[in-house]
């Protein structure tokens, strides 16, 4: 690990968080045919010691990591198309209007299908974006070619001091140099302009014990300590946030060194302590324990699972090949995941009218943040709910 820096501090020194042997780049529905093209490296997460960034070690080459973005299998939800994550995005969209800005030209970075670019426009915003997704098509469909790019964000994209707002949601946890990033942004940003963010906040991973919350596409983990460490740094003061469950948003100032000096006095404790990684550590391994215990018990012997998320795609590349064998059934809401398969798995993803509670032993909800919303779901369709298996675990 001394090879590696942290791509906040440029420190040396960390602390191992999560180690797994064997992860695949790609960990969503694919289509069977591109099961064989989709490839699994090992995967490191550590924390800075020096400034508490929670980030991934022994990076893969950065091209390697935007073959996956631009792949025709990468098919994360269309809220637009599908209504799916639309709750999170709303989240975000309430707390911008808390924010309460005077309506301007507004840039998201990472806009995907334009769902939130067509809420700001109704609410008066000159909106543009950019996204290398082929999802963004349905965007340009929506708000004109002229105001949507189908591309990378670079630099020199756009004229400087050229929006009111940028926001970027979902996007700095991907990139290997964060520093650049906040530049090129800042570049494009009116001097007094805001930037919005929304990252998943490593606080309420920290807390949930982590385990299949950690792949290659996210290089860095923030607090509000990091995230707000990492701003000021850039000449950016942090005037609101919210720390929530998933996710962590933030508002900024574009100011000067008054200002950041002023923030530099006020500054946020640091953020992960070693008391939180122990816990950490802990609740990963009680996790691991409760998979381990459900699929060496004889008395499971068909197990399905409901959520084709990045946690599923940790537990089945986590298991034996023997133990895998016991998925019989995959469930998840999304219609765009259903007829296609996970890495590791031959199991076809299903659509959960088709559960049927006689057919398997127990059911494992995949997901921390959703698990209530799903245990109903399940309970409502007719799930015994001592068939129900949640990995949330509780100190």
């Amino acid at each position: 690990m001394k090879s590696n820096r942290c791509l906040f501090c440029q420190g040396k020194n960390f602390s191992e968080l999560v180690y797994l042997e064997r992860f695949p780049l790609f960990f969503g529905a694919i289509p069977y045919r591109e099961k064989k093209n989709v490839e699994s490296y090992p995967l490191t997460i550590a924390i800075c010691k020096n400034c508490s960034l929670v980030q991934q070690i022994n990076l893969l080459d950065i091209d390697v990591i935007n073959k996956v973005y631009t792949a025709n299998y990468y098919n994360c939800p269309s809220p637009v198309a599908t209504g799916m994550g639309t709750r999170e995005i709303n989240k975000f969209l309430s707390f911008f209007k808390y924010c309460n800005l005077e309506v301007g030209r507004l840039l998201e970075i990472a806009c995907f299908d334009g769902y939130l670019l067509k809420k700001l426009k109704i609410d008066g915003w000159d909106v543009y974006g950019i996204d290398p997704s082929s999802m963004t098509k349905i965007a340009m469909e929506e708000l004109g070619g002229d105001k949507v790019i189908n591309q990378f964000f670079l630099k020199d994209m756009y004229p400087a001091e050229s929006f009111d707002a940028i926001v970027f949601r979902n996007l700095l946890e991907h990139l290997y140099d964060i520093h650049d990033f906040i530049d090129a942004v800042s570049r494009c940003l009116k001097p007094g302009g805001r930037i919005f963010i929304d990252v998943p906040n490593v606080k309420a991973l920290i807390d949930i014990g982590g385990f299949g919350t950690f792949f290659h596409q996210h290089i860095s983990y923030f607090s509000i300590q990091t995230l707000s460490s990492l701003l000021e740094k850039h000449d950016f003061f942090v005037e609101e946030y919210s720390e929530g469950s998933p996710n962590l948003f933030v508002s900024a100032i574009k100011t000067d060194s008054l200002k950041k000096k002023k923030q530099s006095e006020e500054k946020f404790n640091i953020g992960i302590v070693e008391g939180e990684v122990k816990l950490f550590l802990f609740k990963n391994n009680e996790i691991k324990k409760t998979i381990d215990n459900l699929f060496l018990d004889e008395k499971y012997k068909r197990i399905a699972i409901f959520g084709a998320s990045a946690l599923a795609t940790c537990i089945i590349n986590y298991l034996s090949k023997a133990s895998v064998s016991k998925i019989k059934f995959i469930f998840d809401n999304d219609q765009q995941k259903h007829e296609k398969f996970l890495f590791g798995c031959d199991v076809v993803i299903d659509s959960p009218t088709n559960i049927d509670s006689s057919q398997f032993d127990a059911i494992v909800v995949a997901t921390y943040f959703f698990d209530d919303e799903i245990k109903k779901q399940l309970v409502d369709s007719g799930i015994d709910d001592k068939k129900i298996i949640n990995l949330k675990r509780e100190v």
